[in-house]
């Protein structure tokens, strides 16, 4: 399957739940975190799936109702003693690798450039597959919503104001989050997730991941960006267990998102890459406070 040709099939399975969910469109792929089994894993390696392969397994994964996150291909489930259960479909997961190959520009025969390799394997959930029996996972300890995404703020060091006005922004000139009170909000849910989705913008500042803030309302950068912060804050959900809840303000977006995939199908390949950037970004700032705590 050529590059373009794959871009195009996950762009128009993202639109396709855009269009069915609206602004819930990523609620349904990360509502099930209570344990570690529905997160999108390689069989094979054990590994968590990244960047787009978590959108495009998560999606498949609310589509169909599979109980597991649990995926690997057909001879990965062979040599495990299980079989595929006839007439069941296969789910596309896209595999990334980079490459060294001639510098055709280059005079010297041994120059080489870099370039990264796309290619696509199908795999099947652990519920399609006969003879297998999935591990009894612990059910991870279920906190308070907003006390897990204030300790995430405080932890990698965001300034956030919390006043009694109605706007939740990321202000990147004066770097700071400002929120409403939590008392404003409808759920704990919707708190917790709205500082997730501004923690995602609060990553892009020119002092860590240096992505363009700087774009005016309504513009496709604008709706680009709000895309990668929505995407962050579906994945932050994931991991520390919030289910994450749409913000009302979030319709005006969506039609930009769904144009932006249609004539650039590849934009979601880049924001999920930047999302998981993000993600793991701040993650990772919350370890190391937790590292730096316990040595002291």
């Amino acid at each position: 399957m050529l590059k373009n040709e794959i871009h195009k099939k996950v762009a128009d399975k993202v639109i396709e739940q855009m269009k069915t969910h609206g602004t819930d469109w990523t609620k349904p792929w990360t509502t099930k975190g209570l344990s570690d089994e529905h997160i999108a894993t390689s069989m094979s390696t054990g590994n968590a799936y990244q960047g787009i392969n978590t959108l495009i397994l998560g999606i498949e994964k609310a589509v169909c109702g599979y109980s597991t996150g649990q995926w690997a291909t057909f001879k990965q489930w062979k040599t495990r003693g299980a079989n595929v259960i006839k007439g069941q479909k296969s789910t596309m997961v896209v595999f990334f690798k980079k490459i060294n190959v001639k510098d055709e520009a280059s005079d010297n025969e041994n120059d080489t450039i870099t370039i990264p390799l796309m290619r696509t394997f199908n795999v099947f959930n652990a519920d399609q597959v006969d003879g297998y029996e999935p591990p009894v996972y612990e059910k991870i300890e279920r906190r308070e919503p907003q006390t897990v995404a204030n300790q995430l703020a405080l932890d990698v060091g965001a300034e956030v104001k919390n006043n009694a006005g109605d706007r939740a922004f990321y202000s990147p000139n004066k770097d700071f989050i400002n929120m409403p009170l939590i008392e404003q909000f409808k759920n704990d849910n919707l708190y917790a997730s709205t500082l997730l989705h501004e923690l995602g913008h609060w990553t892009g500042h020119d002092t860590r991941l240096k992505r363009n803030l700087k774009n005016s309302f309504g513009t496709q950068d604008y709706a680009y960006e709000e895309l990668v912060a929505e995407l962050t804050n579906a994945m932050l959900c994931g991991s520390l267990n919030v289910d994450i809840e749409p913000r009302p303000d979030h319709a005006k977006y969506l039609n930009g998102w769904i144009e932006k995939l249609k004539n650039k199908p590849e934009t979601i390949f880049r924001a999920c890459a930047m999302a998981q950037t993000a993600s793991n970004y701040l993650i990772q700032l919350q370890e190391d406070k937790k590292t730096i705590k316990k040595a002291a």
